[in-house]
């Protein structure tokens, strides 16, 4: 009679704690952080995997060697890339534009979070090929895309209202910037403010939570290094101040 009362209790608090809207949310901020952060991973992956095959170089040191390469490969290779990107964006782009970080911003404010999974991909596509093949733009607007596509996706499939899929939208951003950068409080405040825009604590909870998955699991693969190194400073005066100011 006592280990069936108390396992019905059990069964009880865990179906109670599983109706609980800040627990399902808590735990589909976890999957997300994992999926954009593994989306951002496989975007900078094949980034890399498309110089190294345009140019024989992988990351940084493709500013370094680019000099050294024929002029044909220098000339060749990009225009081949924006030949294929701007095919991409013909023919396959909502509107017959690069979409990014302003699209998701109004899918936000006016789509109540809704970004297709399409649109998502053929963005990081396009993007990718633009970046692979030496188009001077930057990997995480596409990122933040691919985030917010992913995060729209579930709340589809779940069924979700407006501001539950506004809060997976902004764990999805938070998530990818928080895995392209290695910043996770800039991350959970960049989705907070651009793309939620308040920081009630039904948002704020989710959101961070994604945003430190999304940097544990960009850690484990890539490693804990800064995005940008800035050099030292010093305060030489107080004087400095106001100008800081």
């Amino acid at each position: 009679m006592s280990v069936g009362f108390s396992e019905n209790l059990v069964k009880r608090r865990l179906l109670r704690l599983l109706r609980n809207e800040q627990v399902i949310l808590s735990i589909l901020a976890v999957l997300i952080g994992v999926a954009a952060a593994y989306g951002s991973i496989a975007f900078r992956e094949l980034i890399a995997l498309l110089q190294w095959g345009g140019f024989g170089a992988l990351g940084g040191r493709l500013t370094a060697l680019i000099a050294n390469l024929p002029w044909w490969q220098v000339v060749l290779v990009p225009a081949l890339g924006g030949l294929v990107v701007g095919l991409i964006v013909r023919f396959f782009q909502h509107g017959a534009r690069p979409h990014g970080v302003a699209d998701v911003m109004e899918a936000g404010a006016l789509r109540s979070g809704n970004i297709p999974l399409k649109e998502g991909a053929v963005a990081a596509l396009g993007a990718m090929i633009s970046i692979g093949s030496g188009a001077s733009v930057g990997r995480e607007g596409p990122a933040v895309h691919i985030g917010a596509s992913l995060a729209s996706w579930v709340g589809r499939r779940l069924r979700l209202s407006r501001s539950l899929s506004l809060t997976l939208l902004g764990c999805g951003v938070a998530a990818a910037v928080s895995a392209s950068f290695n910043a996770p409080i800039a991350g959970a405040f960049f989705a907070l403010e651009v793309v939620i825009g308040h920081y009630a604590l039904s948002a704020f909870a989710p959101v961070v939570i994604a945003s430190v998955a999304g940097t544990i699991i960009a850690r484990v693969h890539l490693g804990d290094f800064s995005a940008f190194v800035i050099s030292d400073a010093e305060l030489t005066s107080f004087l400095e101040l106001p100008a800081f100011a």
